[in-house]
């Protein structure tokens, strides 16, 4: 606060208010961190409801009581903008004083808050099935497995791409090279008729382009991505358990790398 000891009701006021503190300071010392910020929210809101036009709240001040009075400063802010009719920036430009470092935490704090709300807005986002598609996660990594190796690995990239968790998508980036290895691997072996074979370059009997598909998968919760995660690696698996057998080893060893990344990707969602 500052100028509040020009009259007399004001250091009135200011007196009465201080000496409720010292008397519960017992108490207050025993207090959570969660008590302490509702215990500061409230006394402060009491401050600024009692302030003339010509004052302002000196944060610096109720720092001596409390050393830590920055890291609730966010939520004192808060509340009072919750029913004050002016916005937050006229609220601290007009009724606060804050030096250097109430400036610093409340920045801090309400980049916090922001990328809090950031990551509630992307979960409340996330979907338990893909729009517009009417089948099971396991029909789905089917699908998907029919791919040729160019286009899946393609796929798998175009999904990394979209994946907020950077784990996962260092993964997913990972066995899409995999993939593409798989790919050369196999290319020279490619016939001319091996594309009226089961595998196809795009995904087939989708009513969505691959795009809107690889979006929605990764729209999707983490129980459901995990799910085809996993099950996408178990496809991924059964060529290299072939592979293995007919003693393709390099090509096997790719798709191997390949599977165990996917499922890793899923463990990380469960």
């Amino acid at each position: 606060m500052s100028n509040w000891n020009n009259t007399s009701s004001e250091k009135w006021f200011t007196d009465k208010l201080f000496d409720k503190i010292e008397e519960e300071n017992n108490l207050y010392f025993q207090k959570s961190q969660k008590e302490k910020k509702q215990y500061w929210v409230w006394i402060i809101t009491r401050v600024f409801h009692e302030l003339e036009n010509w004052e302002k709240i000196d944060i610096s001040e109720y720092r001596e009581t409390e050393p830590n009075i920055d890291l609730f400063l966010n939520d004192i802010i808060y509340n009072i903008e919750s029913y004050h009719w002016e916005g937050r920036e006229d609220i601290i430009n007009n009724y606060f004083i804050l030096d250097n470092q109430a400036k610093k935490a409340l920045e801090i704090q309400s980049n916090i808050s922001n990328n809090a709300e950031q990551v509630e807005n992307t979960i409340s986002s996330k979907t338990d099935k893909i729009e517009w598609i009417n089948i099971s996660n396991e029909e789905l990594a089917e699908k998907v497995w029919d791919l040729f190796y160019d286009s899946l690995s393609s796929f798998i990239s175009s999904l990394w791409e979209q994946i907020d968790n950077k784990e996962i998508s260092e993964l997913l980036k990972e066995a899409s090279k995999n993939i593409m290895n798989a790919w050369n691997i196999c290319l020279p072996y490619v016939s001319d008729d091996f594309p009226e074979m089961k595998h196809t370059a795009d995904v087939k009997w989708l009513d969505i382009g691959r795009e809107e598909l690889v979006k929605g998968i990764s729209n999707l919760g983490n129980t459901e991505l995990s799910d085809f995660l996993e099950k996408f690696s178990l496809k991924i698996e059964k060529d290299w358990e072939a592979d293995k057998w007919r003693w393709r080893i390099k090509l096997a060893n790719e798709l191997f790398t390949c599977s165990d990344k996917l499922k890793k990707s899923s463990d990380i969602l469960k």
